[in-house]
């Protein structure tokens, strides 16, 4: 009976960002004094907060909350599928447990996740590239490429993964034969490392 090694992937939507920085003042700004609050004045925390609504802006309009909930919903069943085919049928049952037990708490990290990445893209992109991204996405084009962006990252990742899974054999195998070169591994040793690569790698057949 073998038991699976997780081969967690994980996708995420991002935003097309379409021009180059361009909102700064051409001419130099004035110098001006330090403000209490730690150096940030009225004109740059204004700055930030409206980047930081159109960050909010365009991440809704690749889905939101709910895009992450379903891309992290087929990167688990991507990677459950591909675990499955290396086990017995009656472990198949234990494994969709397993897996739904994992998905569920890791759903709950979802806005988090989702602010995290909404202050990253403020904090990164400027305001005039906010306001593109979302003109792009508010066209025919950009909703239609929203639309069909779940459709390629599952078809990718439905090749990716077994790809994976089958490299990972080989590839455990080699770096035990290094690790042995380099501590000087007994012949105990090794078997012991044999035995846990046989149980924990996904291999193809029974």
């Amino acid at each position: 009976m073998k038991t699976p090694m997780a081969i967690f992937a994980a996708g995420a939507l991002g935003a097309l960002a379409i021009c180059a920085p361009c909102w700064a003042d051409p001419a130099p700004a004035p110098a001006q004094a330090p403000a209490p609050n730690g150096g940030a004045t009225p004109a740059r925390s204004t700055h930030a907060a409206v980047r930081l609504a159109l960050a909010r802006q365009a991440y809704e309009l690749i889905g939101g909350v709910a895009a992450v909930d379903a891309q992290t919903r087929a990167s688990y069943a991507s990677v459950e599928k591909a675990v499955a085919q290396s086990l017995p049928p009656e472990q198949a049952g234990r494994i969709h447990i397993m897996y739904q037990l994992m998905l569920q708490e890791v759903l709950k990290l979802t806005p988090t996740i989702v602010d995290v990445e909404v202050h990253a893209y403020a904090e990164i992109l400027t305001e005039q590239e906010l306001r593109d991204n979302i003109a792009f996405l508010s066209t025919a084009s950009g909703r239609s490429i929203l639309r069909k962006m779940p459709l390629i990252q599952q078809a990718a990742m439905d090749r990716t993964t077994p790809l994976i899974a089958g490299m990972l054999p080989g590839l455990m195998r080699r770096v035990a034969d290094q690790v042995c070169e380099q501590t000087d591994c007994s012949a105990k040793d090794r078997q012991v490392i044999e035995t846990a690569l046989a149980r924990s790698v996904p291999t193809r057949g029974s």
